[in-house]
């Protein structure tokens, strides 16, 4: 069983709002569980982010942040099939 928790502020937290199981869609199995935010929780992923535009990633010039999030890309492209679970 798979869980999807929210990702705030730089630490996965399970969402204190509503959650919902989240089921195969050809078979019906229940696959796992996603939480929703809460209020709190939302304004707190917004405050992050706005933080990270103006603190050092906002400063970063694009020519070191796309080596980052090139990264980024691979180690989604490297988990694809974990990805790709978590989807369908």
């Amino acid at each position: 069983m798979l869980d999807f928790p929210n990702f705030i502020a730089g630490a996965f937290e399970n969402g204190r709002g509503a959650s919902f199981a989240n089921h195969f869609p050809s078979t019906g199995e229940e696959i796992g569980v996603v939480y929703s935010a809460n209020q709190e929780q939302v304004d707190k992923a917004v405050g992050a982010a706005r933080d990270a535009l103006s603190g050092k990633w906002g400063a970063m010039p694009l020519a070191e942040r796309v080596p980052l999030l090139r990264r980024v890309s691979a180690g989604i492209t490297a988990r694809f099939d974990e990805f790709l679970a978590a989807e369908i």
